[in-house]
């Protein structure tokens, strides 16, 4: 397994859908070397802001172009295992609307 993360309500860290792809990026640093080389190379590029909640650029930059940059010609057994549990957990806020919908997009991607 590459990662895993689980919402969890109440837990201001845990409930928030701008923490996923950064909490991804980084356990995958500490499963992959390559990857993590990869995200480092990204990361001193400026190509992406961690400390900004942006969904869509986190996903895109710390995810996407890591690992298809990582598994370029690879098989598909080659590819992480990422788990997302208890998205029911995410809280109902309406100011957390748009960071729910983003994440959920980002799914279909």
């Amino acid at each position: 397994m590459g990662s895993d993360f689980a919402f969890k309500r109440g837990d201001i860290m845990l409930s928030d859908p701008a923490a996923v792809w950064r909490t991804i990026a980084h356990d995958l640093a500490r499963y992959d070397t390559c990857f993590a080389s990869i995200l480092l190379e990204v990361l001193k590029s400026g190509a992406a802001d961690p400390g900004r909640p942006d969904i869509n650029s986190h996903f895109e930059s710390l995810i996407m172009e890591p690992l298809m940059e990582r598994h370029k010609g690879s098989l598909p057994h080659d590819i992480p295992v990422i788990i997302i549990d208890a998205l029911d957990e995410y809280g109902s806020d309406p100011s957390q609307a748009g960071k729910r919908r983003a994440l959920l997009d980002t799914f279909v991607r």
